[in-house]
């Protein structure tokens, strides 16, 4: 029966000799586990770190190991009003990186100047000023799928850069969403397509300018139909020192002794020279010609029951 090897002996590796080696081996520095260091290190990792505007990262193209080299000093220098911005995209990259491909990395680092231009450029639609992450809405990112489509139609790459630049805000907001600068995620929406091409439509000025125009329309057909149901009826609009049967009596009054004038010359002159007449107008907001219009269709029925007026009297129509 064969010899029992001792515990400590026979081998290459004794465990005595294993032993001996990490005792020599020197110590690594303890780890503060307090309460204080704890929270420390978790607020640090809640803080986005300052980061350097060159530098390089280990990459692979096509299975071999390369550099990529990155510099945005050139960036900084164009647009130091978003310095902070640049800073934050670049801090975020780290964390939006999916693998070591050079390709990837180059899409997301490209996705950065060109979102500053957009941002710097007279064909950015949003008019929102964005200094930082957090302020980065979906009405911003819809105008940047605009000038994407817009400025570079049927490019391929719109929607790598599109997708990069999500990829990248997203992964900042998902890590310091408590970060009063970078805020809570925000939902993006749909990116542009491949080879996506623009559509004719209206800039935000445009439909602004619409809208306002569609307003004022309405105003003023809801002031010429109270004008006409006044007209038609004869009820005094305000009760102050003129109204329009009263104005349509004076008309016919002066008219009885025409000159030389059309009518509506005739009445672009008393409207704009007689004192009362111009109060009645500037109050009521009528227009001479809205004035020449009525007096031609209903000048006769209102004039029957107005009378005439003058100063600060106030008559109700068909008073004697």
């Amino acid at each position: 029966m064969g010899r029992k090897k001792s515990l400590f002996s026979g081998g290459s590796r004794s465990v005595s000799t294993q032993i001996s080696r990490l005792n020599n081996q020197p110590r690594l520095p303890e780890v503060d586990n307090s309460k204080e260091a704890l929270e420390k290190r978790s607020a640090e990792r809640r803080t986005l770190t300052e980061v350097k505007l060159v530098g390089a990262l280990p990459a692979e193209d096509r299975g071999n190991e390369v550099t990529y080299h990155y510099d945005f000093t050139s960036l900084v220098a164009k647009f130091p009003h978003h310095s902070r911005l640049i800073n934050q995209l670049i801090a975020g990259f780290p964390h939006a990186l999916r693998g070591t491909s050079r390709a990837n990395i180059d899409v997301l680092f490209k996705s950065i100047p060109e979102f500053l231009e957009f941002l710097n450029s007279k064909h950015n639609l949003s008019n929102a000023p964005v200094a930082l992450v957090s302020d980065i809405t979906v009405t911003v990112c819809t105008a940047y799928r605009t000038y994407l489509t817009s400025r570079f139609p049927g490019r391929t790459a719109n929607a790598n850069r599109y997708g990069a630049l999500r990829q990248i805000v997203t992964a900042l907001q998902d890590r310091f969403a408590t970060d009063p600068s970078i805020g809570p995620a925000i939902h993006w929406p749909i990116g542009p397509r491949n080879n996506s091409k623009p559509r004719q439509g209206y800039t935000p000025q445009e439909m602004g300018e619409l809208v306002v125009f569609c307003q004022d329309d309405i105003t003023e057909t809801k002031r010429l139909h109270l004008m006409y149901q006044a007209a038609q009826t004869g009820e005094v609009i305000r009760d102050t020192e003129w109204n329009l049967p009263n104005l349509m009596f004076y008309l016919r009054e002066r008219l009885a002794k025409p000159r030389e004038r059309t009518l509506a010359e005739f009445i672009s002159m008393i409207t704009c020279t007689t004192r009362n007449a111009k109060r009645f107008l500037a109050r009521e907001g009528y227009t001479a010609k809205e004035i020449i219009l009525l007096y031609k269709t209903r000048g006769e029925e209102l004039a029957s029951k107005g009378r005439s007026t003058f100063e600060s009297q106030a008559v109700t129509p068909g008073s004697p």
